[in-house]
């Protein structure tokens, strides 16, 4: 509980720090996924999910998670950064496969995964149609 209080005080330390350049969550995500990035750094190279850089790594993105989640409730990060960092720590860098399962199932059971699965039905409808004209196109010729 000590390494989230850490973080949570530098995290409120970072923000106030520069609160003018921020301009939306984008840039917000930027800062969190920065920071997470500092914490990896700082990872042994046999990581290993009881190791205590680890614990701080896993607190930080928990903790990125609940900011953006509580503070952008309606950003949807199409890209899925938060998701897929938290998701390659914990599968790659960690070596918990069933944590790394965990993050991707969570998101696509969440509001972002039901944005994706519009996107993709609606890229998918796309590709559809620009072959459906291809195809129209060559015939007509």
């Amino acid at each position: 509980m000590l390494i989230y209080t850490h973080h949570t005080a530098a995290s409120h330390r970072l923000c106030c720090s520069v609160p003018i350049s921020l301009q939306g969550p984008e840039d917000y995500l930027a800062v969190l996924l920065a920071r997470a990035d500092c914490l990896r750094h700082q990872l042994p190279t046999p990581a290993g999910p009881s190791s205590p850089a680890a614990g701080k790594l896993q607190a930080w993105l928990t903790h990125s998670r609940s900011t953006m989640t509580q503070y952008f409730p309606a950003y949807l990060d199409r890209s899925l950064s938060l998701q897929a960092y938290c998701a390659h720590v914990e599968g790659v860098l960690l070596g918990d496969l069933a944590s790394m399962r965990e993050v991707w199932e969570d998101t696509v059971k969440g509001q972002l995964g039901r944005s994706a699965i519009l996107l993709c039905a609606g890229l998918l409808c796309y590709s559809f149609v620009c072959s459906l004209m291809s195809r129209l196109e060559r015939f007509m010729h």
